[in-house]
């Protein structure tokens, strides 16, 4: 019995689930051919789960031998009792119902700007929204010009990982419809990192000339505050301006110290810190991201039912793993960074740190005859095209 594409699509996720997490990279599925092995007793060769889960596109077709003991894996008997036991005759609702059910959601009011619960749902529509182009399309005019919109589905869930692959016009829209100067800044930060991530030096000069306008950022929150000097910190670094790249290091040593710390209500999250190492990280800045990453860890405490995800959390832990990696040189971190769960990372910044995972985990294998490292490298070329953040072949050609 063959299986149609819709199917196999059902089948690969209850596979992930079984497996405990989701595949995002080729090298995990040799640990899953294992795992299938060790509970069923049956082998089943990395190259054929390649081309179940899409790492090979040879235009073959998985045989049913293969789909039949992923069924047996997901606990069905085989092809037959998968397709009799699942639903698998679900009508989608269509885009307009489905866009009406997202402006009726948002017109409810939270309760309070640190409402966890209403932000977290918010979350989840601009994860679906984001998903679906078509959605997307249809709703970018609505979702850049609601108040409720710009805030909950933009500016508390950037979607880093779009940047440069048409995510740049809704900031556009977004800038152009809110107009206040949190906006502006927060609207060309997002757009000045798009040019920067593309290589685009052209378009970033004009951008960080608008960034620039804002002299004081002190009123502005610690996010914008750290976004602003990170911009600077990386146009500096693009452009080999080391004496600048210098003066806007220093500066943000400086502004840190202005930030407010823990128990101070606001200090629940480390904002400011949370940008500066990442931007650091980026231009191989260790010892200084390291620094930020100390207070984060000391002078910030993780308070429940205020408005950060968790997944904040779990990147700010991933910065940390992958700097002492570069830092220290120490194996031990690389493989508490292989088995770190990507799924559990901000969903708009995935790829963007899934891409910083596996170069960390290239790096440290390069010259080694690890039988896996052309997988592991085709795979990070692969991300780079996919998001267009050509900025990481720097990093990766060290």
């Amino acid at each position: 019995m063959n299986i149609n594409n819709f199917e196999l699509q059902i089948l690969i996720k209850k596979v992930e689930n079984r497996f405990g997490k989701k595949i995002n990279f080729a090298f995990e599925l040799e640990e899953l051919s294992n795992h299938i092995k060790k509970n069923i007793n049956i082998s089943i060769s990395v190259q054929s789960l390649r081309r179940i889960f899409g790492f090979i596109k040879d235009g073959t077709k998985p045989s049913n031998r293969t789909i039949n003991i992923l069924c047996t894996y997901c606990g069905y008997d085989n092809i037959i009792d998968f397709t009799e036991k699942t639903d698998l005759s679900s009508t989608p609702t269509s885009d307009i119902d489905l866009i009406n059910i997202i402006k009726e959601f948002l017109k409810i009011n939270p309760i309070n700007s640190s409402d966890y619960i209403y932000q977290n749902a918010c979350g989840n529509i601009t994860k679906y929204i984001l998903k679906n182009k078509n959605i997307l399309q249809k709703t970018k005019q609505f979702i850049t010009s609601d108040k409720i919109a710009q805030v909950y589905l933009i500016e508390r869930h950037p979607y880093i990982d779009g940047l440069c692959n048409g995510y740049d016009e809704i900031i556009k829209l977004y800038i152009q419809e809110k107009k206040t100067n949190d906006a502006i800044l927060f609207g060309n930060c997002l757009l000045l990192l798009s040019s920067i991530l593309a290589e685009d030096k052209f378009n970033s000069k004009k951008y960080i000339d608008i960034i620039n306008s804002f002299e004081s950022i002190d009123n502005f929150h610690p996010f914008l505050q750290a976004r602003k000097i990170a911009c600077n910190i990386l146009y500096n670094y693009v452009n080999e301006n080391y004496q600048n790249l210098d003066k806007w290091i220093n500066d943000a040593f400086k502004q840190e110290k202005l930030q407010k710390r823990f128990p101070k209500k606001e200090a629940y999250f480390p904002f400011y810190q949370f940008i500066m190492a990442d931007v650091l990280i980026l231009i191989n800045k260790y010892e200084e991201a390291d620094y930020f990453l100390k207070i984060a860890n000391k002078d910030y405490r993780k308070i429940e039912d205020l408005p950060v995800d968790n997944e904040y959390y779990n990147c700010l832990e991933l910065m940390d793993l992958i700097n002492k990696s570069y830092k220290n040189g120490n194996r031990g971190l690389n493989k508490k960074i292989r088995k770190f769960n990507t799924s559990e990372l901000v969903f708009g910044m995935h790829d963007y740190y899934s891409i910083q995972i596996l170069i960390v985990l290239f790096q440290s294998q390069k010259y080694t005859k690890n039988k896996n490292i052309d997988v592991l490298f085709k795979t990070i070329e692969d991300y780079i095209e996919k998001t267009g953040f050509k900025f990481f072949l720097r990093k990766l050609y060290v």
